[in-house]
């Protein structure tokens, strides 16, 4: 269970920072999205690219219980499969 406190578009970030979702960074002067909110009674603190901010929100969350800090895809949501597509 989850309850957001506060969500704050920040147009130009100050320092270099990791986005929770895909674990790429967040360089300085790049837009990010940050995220204070209680999780499972735990106070959390999370920075995200706005794409993975839009795929975190996209994420159906009643099939997914959980999810792991820097293991998504970069703006993409929960069970996006990554295709790779052969030629023969």
């Amino acid at each position: 269970m989850s309850t957001i406190l506060k969500e704050r578009q920040v147009k130009r970030t100050r320092k270099d920072r990791r986005c929770d979702w895909c674990g790429d960074w967040v360089k300085a002067g790049d837009a990010s999205v940050s995220m204070s909110a209680i999780w499972d009674g735990d106070f959390s603190s999370t920075r995200y690219h706005p794409e993975c901010h839009k795929a975190w929100q996209d994420t159906d969350w009643r099939e997914y219980e959980s999810w792991e800090f820097h293991q998504q895809y970069r703006g993409r949501p929960l069970g996006f499969e990554d295709c790779v597509q052969r030629k023969f």
